[in-house]
């Protein structure tokens, strides 16, 4: 069996992702189960083999008709299509057989079709090549299973004997699925989905690998200022559940001396999980969300450790499940982290409304695919969150000749669509709203240790994690700590101010931020990090014993 870069195992996942929005579409009497089949390409380094894949019951299409050949050079991965059960027989829909007409926060769901040949030209060549290594040329579904006979049952050529359970994916320690050496991922198709801005870097492990929480704060000047966040309560948007969260960050806490949630103890922070409505029904499981999940809590409570957290988690990974969850959390939290996002759209202006709370910080990741703009963090009230490479010690500083650099997966660029807020003119100069407005540690290579117990691709325990995610809670995190004491916490809904804009005058600019000066987030114009504001980092990083009290001071 051939083996899958870990580039491909992610693209392979990411349209498994985009499925949900036609999942959530299903009515009683529908199911969902058409087969998409790749040839594997060759071995690479951090490469995973294939009959080690997408065997994990928390991914939104099952997977139970999932059968490997013990040999040969193909492997299969199911996409949905519609299957409506119509007198006692069932009848494939095409996309002109059913509504696809945009629902709340969506431009359209782009229904995959159920014919054999459109089936390829959904997923082009242009899409998918690279790191899949060649396609049975651009043959339909049946042509290519008789080209390797040991794949599925009921589909022609096939006599699989069902789905094939291998022992769990390992990645090699050294292979990072993002990062400067890594294959370029395409950026997520999105009509009316997000996706969870998260890299790993490495296998799990029993022990914490990446970065520590004394790291990090010695990094960032957070060791030298006393707010904790008492009194705030941070919350953390995202979709789909993660069961073990309460026991995951229990362990996290342990392992870095953090206080423990609910605890009963006066001045002990909580952690409080609800439903995108408040309520106690969470949703399903989903392994990749449930990953982020951990991220975002155990980092947001590392940085402003008295914090409450208050988790509210969406139906699915659709803009209007995840909107309504924003709303709820804006109804109830002081600073709201949105570690997601999706391709921009010409409606999305109409959406910013979810955004313009006063008395509420938005914070959002800028993106993990290099130069380019997502939404939400393409509003302009939110604090839009780019990434960087920060090579450290084991004490927190800086590697000696060495500098904090503009991470290569940053999303940033132009918005295609938000017109420039006035508080950006005198920094960005566009017609456009620039992206992202600051920084912080995103190369997985530079990563952040986290707990999940929850399987990720066969794998549990500690992580290195990064992505443009990790910096949207801490950065949460680090508003939270300035609102304390605050009679009225601060606001990213001014279109004609902003308070990270203000800590970036002249004046305070150097005692406030980091500069990122080098590095860049692709190739053309506005890749580079310059000196000041540029579209890959920002205004920069925040050096916390600055910008803390002068956010506060506001």
């Amino acid at each position: 069996m051939k083996p899958l870069s870990r580039p491909a195992v992610r693209r392979v996942h990411r349209i498994l992702l985009s499925i949900e929005r036609l999942e959530d579409r299903l009515v009683p009497g529908e199911t969902m189960g058409a087969m998409l089949l790749f040839a594997a390409g060759p071995a690479a380094d951090g490469a995973v083999p294939a009959q080690e894949l997408m065997l994990d019951d928390s991914l939104p299409v099952s997977t139970d008709c999932l059968a490997l050949p013990a040999d040969g050079d193909a492997f299969a991965v199911p996409i949905a299509t519609v299957q409506t059960i119509q007198d006692g027989e069932q009848r494939a829909e095409t996309p002109s057989d059913r509504d696809t007409s945009p629902g709340a926060g969506e431009q359209g769901l782009d229904l995959l079709p159920s014919t054999e040949e459109a089936l390829w030209a959904a997923l082009p060549r242009t899409t998918l090549s690279g790191s899949f290594g060649d396609f049975f040329a651009t043959a339909p579904l049946g042509a290519a299973s008789a080209n390797a006979p040991a794949l599925f049952p009921g589909v022609p050529g096939s006599s699989a004997p069902g789905r094939a359970d291998g022992p769990s994916a390992t990645i090699p320690p050294s292979t990072s699925q993002a990062g400067p050496a890594a294959v370029p991922e395409a950026a997520p198709a999105v009509g009316g989905t997000a996706e969870p801005l998260l890299h790993v870097k490495a296998q799990s492990s029993t022990g914490p690998n990446g970065y520590s929480r004394d790291q990090i704060r010695h990094a960032y000047h957070l060791d030298q200022i006393s707010a904790d966040g008492t009194g705030q309560t941070i919350a953390i948007v995202d979709a789909y559940n993660a069961p073990k969260i309460l026991s995951d960050v229990r362990t996290f806490n342990t392992q870095f001396g953090l206080p423990q949630f609910n605890t009963n103890t006066p001045g002990d922070p909580t952690l409080k999980v609800v439903n995108q409505t408040g309520g106690s029904n969470l949703p399903r499981t989903d392994a990749g969300w449930a990953l982020e999940i951990s991220l975002d809590v155990e980092w947001a409570h590392a940085i402003a450790p008295k914090a409450n957290i208050l988790l509210v988690e969406a139906r699915s990974n659709s803009f209007s499940n995840l909107f309504a969850a924003v709303d709820y959390a804006a109804a109830h939290a002081q600073v709201v982290s949105m570690s997601w996002g999706g391709s921009e759209f010409s409606s999305e202006s109409a959406y910013d409304y979810h955004f313009n709370k006063t008395g509420v910080t938005f914070t959002a990741a800028s993106g993990d695919w290099g130069t380019g703009v997502i939404y939400p963090a393409a509003s302009p009230n939110v604090v839009a969150v780019g990434g960087t490479t920060l090579p450290l010690d084991s004490s927190g500083n800086l590697l000696p000749g060495s500098s904090e650099t503009a991470w290569s997966g940053s999303g940033g660029g132009i918005s295609a669509y938000e017109s420039e807020p006035p508080y950006q003119s005198t920094f960005a100069n566009t017609s456009k709203r620039g992206v992202p407005d600051v920084s912080y540690d995103a190369d997985p290579a530079t990563g952040f240790s986290v707990y999940d117990s929850t399987s990720y691709y066969g794998q549990s325990g500690w992580f290195v994690v990064g992505g443009t995610s990790a910096g949207a809670p801490q950065w949460a995190a680090l508003v939270a700590l300035a609102n304390e004491g605050r009679s009225t916490p601060l606001s990213s809904n001014s279109l004609a101010s902003s308070p990270v804009y203000s800590a970036a005058g002249s004046a305070v600019y150097a005692s406030n931020y980091r500069d990122i000066t080098a590095g860049s987030n692709g190739s053309g114009p506005n890749t580079t990090a310059t000196t000041g504001y540029d579209f890959v980092t920002g205004l920069g990083s925040p050096l916390a014993d600055g910008i803390v009290p002068y956010l506060h001071s506001l």
